[in-house]
């Protein structure tokens, strides 16, 4: 692996010939801040939003070809790559490997032919402010304590029963409980996205009751509740653990 290397859908940035020519530096997480003004006062009210702004991670690449003639295709390669990605849209830096940002835009400049067979560029991740932990994004079972050691988490439940007919289940997190009806055999609780869906990601948000929102790991102790089920079920969660 190359000293700068870094992974994108899956793919690292070598598997191509693509050669980061140095280490992007890392932006401050800026807050989102409303700045109101009052005529007659001095300075001004700021009202903490509680979110971040996006955060733009730049990388300045090269890349060499055998011979001059597969230049426009390795473009074109490089381009599959960052436009169409085959894993997940996630940004790892090779020295940093148990953590990946979230990428929601990619943007490259011109292609610019230095020699022959030589090229540069530079592509631009635009990412999430937060730094998810690798770890925290497999699908465990959930215990009924979590300890959270970082920023407020929103995790993914999922309930599996071989008896989903006329089932039901409840998950109270600290208190807050969210019940659902249960139509498939696997029934998925995404809190970030306040969604419900089915096994088949089809979107069922008309089965559940109570707030997603109370369904947050905050930082600290947490307390899981699961129960309400008439039939066997059990649950699991991927806790999407991040910092900034």
């Amino acid at each position: 692996m190359d000293k700068f290397d870094f992974t994108f859908g899956g793919k690292n940035a070598s598997e191509l010939g693509v050669k980061a020519t140095q280490r992007p530096n890392m932006p401050a997480a800026v807050k989102k801040i409303e700045e109101t003004n009052v005529a007659a006062m001095d300075g001004s009210y700021y009202l903490d939003q509680g979110t971040y702004e996006d955060i733009q991670v730049p990388y300045s690449c090269n890349f060499l070809v055998p011979d001059g003639t597969e230049w426009d295709e390795r473009v074109r390669e490089i381009k599959d790559w960052l436009f169409h990605p085959t894993g997940p849209s996630r940004l790892i830096k090779n020295d940093d490997p148990e953590y990946y940002l979230r990428v929601r835009k990619v943007e490259t400049s011109e292609f610019t032919r230095i020699y022959r067979r030589l090229a540069q560029f530079t592509v631009t991740f635009t990412c999430t402010a937060y730094q998810y932990l690798v770890r925290g994004g497999t699908r465990v079972p959930c215990p009924e304590v979590v300890n959270n050691q970082y920023e407020t988490a929103y995790p993914v439940f999922y309930v599996t029963t071989k008896y989903p007919k006329g089932n039901t289940a409840t998950i109270t997190v600290n208190g807050n409980a969210v019940t659902v009806q249960i139509t498939t055999p696997t029934t998925i609780i995404d809190v970030e996205r306040r969604m419900v869906y089915t096994g088949d990601y089809k979107i069922v948000n008309g089965n559940a009751t109570g707030d997603l929102d109370g369904l947050v790991l905050v930082k600290g102790a947490n307390t899981i509740k699961f129960g309400g089920t008439k039939n066997p079920a059990t649950l699991e969660y991927v806790p999407n653990w991040r910092r900034l």
